[in-house]
């Protein structure tokens, strides 16, 4: 384990943080964004400890601005070119879990750039949401795999391509996969906020009976 990510899970478990399990651990992250980043970072560091080759030095680099907090939507545009860089550096059978990781932040990137091409931007996000969905999986990582499908929802919520009610359709499915992980007892600020997409997607619905 990188000593930076040591001292970090120390640091939690010396708080009182409960970590008896991944789940815990997976759950911790979804709830505290910037663990998550911290843990990306020492992920590339992780690489870097390999054969010092340039490639997994431009790895560590990006990881550690893509940890930064994005504090402007017009950086999304950057977020997504470094999150396309680093995809050239990680191969799926090398690291799929951070390949899988770099998947989402594309997808959640291009869902929130406002440049460029936005139908096409929408389309790119949904297919990095499928891409991370073969690795984070509802059995091998449920937390990770719900936020992946309340991702891809709001990414066929927003869809400007194919059939409106499809979309729609699509995105109702996922919130309600979503919310077999995303339980209120488990999880209620994320249930909240999965039921309340859920809802908007219900108002938008075009298909079923509408009393």
């Amino acid at each position: 384990v990188p000593e930076p990510l040591r001292q970090l899970l120390m640091e939690l478990v010396q708080s009182g943080v409960a970590l008896n399990s991944p789940e815990d651990l997976e759950k911790l992250l979804q709830s505290r964004p910037e663990l998550r980043a911290a843990i990306m970072a020492a992920m590339g560091a992780r690489v870097s400890e390999g054969a010092p080759n340039a490639g997994n030095r431009d790895l560590q680099r990006i990881l550690q601005e893509l940890s930064q907090p994005v504090r402007d939507i017009r950086q999304m545009g950057r977020q997504v070119e470094l999150c396309r860089e680093a995809l050239t550096l990680v191969s799926h059978q090398g690291n799929k879990e951070l390949w899988a990781k770099l998947q989402v932040a594309l997808g959640n990137s291009l869902n929130q750039n406002p440049l460029g091409n936005r139908a096409q931007n929408i389309e790119e996000a949904i297919t990095a949401h499928q891409r991370a969905l073969t690795v984070m999986t509802p059995t091998a990582m449920p937390v990770d795999w719900a936020a992946t499908m309340m991702n891809l929802a709001n990414a066929y919520l927003n869809r400007i391509w194919g059939g409106k009610a499809e979309n729609i359709e699509e995105a109702i499915t996922a919130y309600q996969q979503a919310l077999t992980v995303r339980t209120p007892t488990a999880m209620p600020v994320d249930w909240a906020e999965t039921m309340t997409n859920l809802a908007v997607a219900y108002c938008n619905r075009i298909r079923g009976d509408k009393a």
